[in-house]
């Protein structure tokens, strides 16, 4: 089963980097997360019963020596993903291997990540790309969301994915999607992607902007966007 530990006094990199060089023997993943206590990461385990759990939380100690390691009770989002919930933390399990591996990804892996999964649930559209901006314009900080341009140039379109995060969505996501409700998608396809941004340590600003960068290229120029350069 899962099990839930909260890292403090750690950036992502240091977090991913600490990662890379001491590998975990457990299948796991990760989010970034800021509450009252400050920026922490939360690491999700999966063990096999609570001796186990004991036991890795010693190691963890030892592993990020200096750092604030606590146990937390994991509370699975079944409200978020419903029936998609084992879909989303396979996906997330293999994403944060794959960024422990690589480590930090720069801005147009993001985009291009994105690219990919809205094609994965088919959302390259106006009416999405307008929901998923006004998801965090309503939130906190809307004013300041609200104001965020695009900033990419258009000749982003026509890079191509890593291969290998690409083999990742198409092997742990693209499967699990025609089983997903339609009424769903909209907001599976939301939660995806901020999840898999969060992981590549990206803000809700920079999200926004890349949203708002496909929207822009989508309202611009509907066929291109749709098209060859997008496929």
């Amino acid at each position: 089963m899962w099990y839930s530990f909260h890292i403090y006094g750690i950036s992502p990199e240091q977090f991913l980097n600490t990662l890379n060089r001491n590998r975990l023997d457990r299948k796991y993943f990760f989010i970034n997360y800021i509450d009252y206590n400050g920026f922490h990461v939360r690491l999700r385990l999966f063990l096999s019963d609570a001796e186990e759990k004991r036991a890795y939380l010693k190691h963890l100690k030892e592993l990020f020596e200096g750092c604030k390691v606590v146990e937390k009770i994991y509370d699975p989002e079944y409200n978020v993903y419903g029936d998609s919930l084992d879909l989303y933390e396979e996906y997330s399990a293999a994403l944060s291997a794959y960024l422990v591996e690589h480590g930090r990804v720069d801005r147009l892996t993001m985009l291009l990540t994105v690219r990919e999964l809205l094609h994965a649930f088919d959302r390259m559209d106006v009416r999405y790309l307008k929901f998923h901006v006004a998801w965090w314009e309503k939130g906190t900080g809307g004013h300041l969301i609200s104001r965020i341009q695009a900033s990419p140039n258009k000749g982003a379109a026509q890079r191509k994915l890593e291969d290998g995060l690409e083999r990742l969505i198409d092997e742990f996501v693209v499967p699990g999607i025609p089983a997903m409700p339609d009424e769903a998608k909209d907001r599976l396809c939301f939660q995806f992607i901020h999840m898999t941004l969060n992981k590549m340590n990206c803000t809700i600003a920079e999200e926004a902007a890349i949203i708002k960068w496909f929207l822009k290229m989508k309202e611009e120029s509907p066929h291109e966007v749709s098209g060859s350069l997008f496929l």
